[in-house]
């Protein structure tokens, strides 16, 4: 519902009994609405098969990028270095807990890449889908690295195929989760795994929804806004 089947905005919605999960007793509904994005970043770290002492790199500090940071360090991954071109959203990253922060910017990314690792990190997760940040995962992966791509915003673009080729990285496409990956992910935020507080700045009522979106394009300070109902 909401990805192969129209999603609604909606005071009531009808929705299979198949597709429904118990909120545990100790979530808050506030709180358990982040289950599916948070499924999301479980299903695309899942993929990459995180070995003891793997150093990371995420492009986009937007709410899958934050909570791909946040399953990421969960993992007990040696090294986190997140991208974005908002020091609002990399100061969130670095609060969350990102061992470097980058924006591409101000800085040059190449550098700080070669300043905190030995020649990449081992996995890059893209959170954004445009050509530059897939080039930054491109850019910040070792030879032979892995990268996982989770943005989905531009349909086509264009990539040095090149590096792909010749420094043999393997590129993997992730979308969606699974039912064991979404029960997990509540279980996560019930056990309070994940820094809910940060996420979730700020809040709206149904009402506000037609222009809300054009304020949460503005604001890249919003992380995650929640709309709840008088």
């Amino acid at each position: 519902m909401g990805m192969s089947a129209p999603g609604a905005y909606a005071e009531y919605v009808t929705w299979p009994a198949s597709n429904l999960f118990p909120l545990p007793d100790s979530l808050s509904y506030e709180n358990g609405a982040l289950a599916e994005p948070l499924s999301i970043a479980v299903h695309a770290v899942g993929l990459a098969h995180i070995k003891p002492y793997d150093s990371a790199f995420v492009v986009g500090a937007g709410p899958i990028g934050l909570l791909t940071l946040a399953v990421l360090k969960l993992t007990g991954v040696h090294h986190v270095i997140v991208s974005d071109t908002s020091d609002a959203r990399l100061e969130l990253a670095r609060s969350i807990g990102a061992d470097v922060t980058v924006n591409p910017k101000t800085q040059n990314l190449r550098e700080v890449i070669n300043e905190n690792t030995s020649g990449g990190v081992d996995i890059s997760f893209e959170a954004v889908g445009m050509s530059a940040t897939a080039q930054q995962s491109i850019e910040a992966t070792r030879t032979k690295g892995l990268i996982i791509w989770i943005g989905n915003n531009q349909r086509m673009i264009e990539v040095d195929m090149q590096a792909i080729v010749t420094r043999e990285l393997t590129i993997l496409g992730t979308y969606g989760m699974s039912n064991e990956e979404f029960q997990r992910s509540l279980q996560m935020l019930a056990d309070g795994q994940i820094p809910t507080d940060i996420l979730i700045n700020r809040r709206a009522t149904l009402s506000e929804g037609p222009q809300l979106f054009d304020q949460l394009l503005a604001s890249p300070e919003t992380i995650k806004c929640m709309i709840n109902f008088p």
